[in-house]
């Protein structure tokens, strides 16, 4: 059997949350920026996960992933993603006005 990892901390580091996941942390940082996790605690200039964040990640690696239809729901999320930008910069435009 593979060794698994007890998740029983209180905060994790994004190398923790990486290692825990299997996901790159470049791409916790990148989910982190899309709004699709929510945003970590910050102490100093450090990001701190919660088992949460680590539930939250492995849910939508999962989702990604999808079994057979991995493209089509990598497509759908781009979709998905190009419109968070275009609201993003509405609101940021209104907030300038």
């Amino acid at each position: 059997m593979g060794k698994r990892r007890a998740v029983s901390k209180v905060l994790y580091t994004i190398g923790e949350v990486a290692e825990i996941t299997k996901v790159p942390a470049h791409r916790i940082r990148y989910y982190e920026s899309k709004g699709l996790i929510s945003p970590p605690r910050r102490i100093g200039n450090r990001r701190y996960y919660t088992r949460e964040h680590i539930k939250e990640i492995h849910e939508l690696k999962y989702r990604l992933q999808g079994k057979k239809n991995g493209s089509f729901q990598k497509a759908i999320l781009r979709e998905v993603l190009g419109e968070l930008d275009e609201l993003l910069d509405e609101i940021r435009k209104a907030l300038r006005d």
